[in-house]
């Protein structure tokens, strides 16, 4: 019986109602972005890759995510919280040679997030409204 995988899945989608900042869209290869100012709240990182190696996702002070691709599409959402600057920010992604990939990067200044985990600290963020 063949087991059912998850289609691909444009990481805009994970931000809900968040501002978008900044998308790739889907691409290979790597990726710079300008990223705005905050005023706090909670900065949004999404991410969405195929293929066999690493996707690194470098949002400055808002975090970095790596994550490690299969052949099946998959991706996380990440939050910053709290986070209020004066200069605006990069984007910087990179992905390893055959990895297909999209980011989504947005904020909210009202929602917050929780992280559901093995307890170890790292987790799935989950907006709350």
């Amino acid at each position: 019986m063949a087991t059912a995988h998850a289609a691909w899945r444009d990481p805009v989608e994970a931000l809900d109602k968040a501002k978008v900042w900044a998308s790739s869209g889907r691409r290979t290869g790597g990726w710079v972005a300008d990223l705005p100012k905050s005023g706090g709240g909670t900065v949004w990182v999404a991410t969405q890759c195929q293929g066999d190696g690493t996707l690194t996702v470098d949002a400055g002070r808002y975090g970095i995510v790596t994550e490690h691709c299969s052949e099946h599409p998959d991706g996380s959402l990440n939050a910053s919280e709290g986070m209020s600057t004066k200069t605006a920010g990069r984007l910087k992604v990179t992905a390893g040679t055959g990895v297909t990939w999209a980011v989504a990067v947005g904020w909210d200044r009202d929602r917050t997030y929780s992280t559901e985990g093995d307890g170890d600290g790292g987790g799935t963020a989950t907006p709350e409204n």
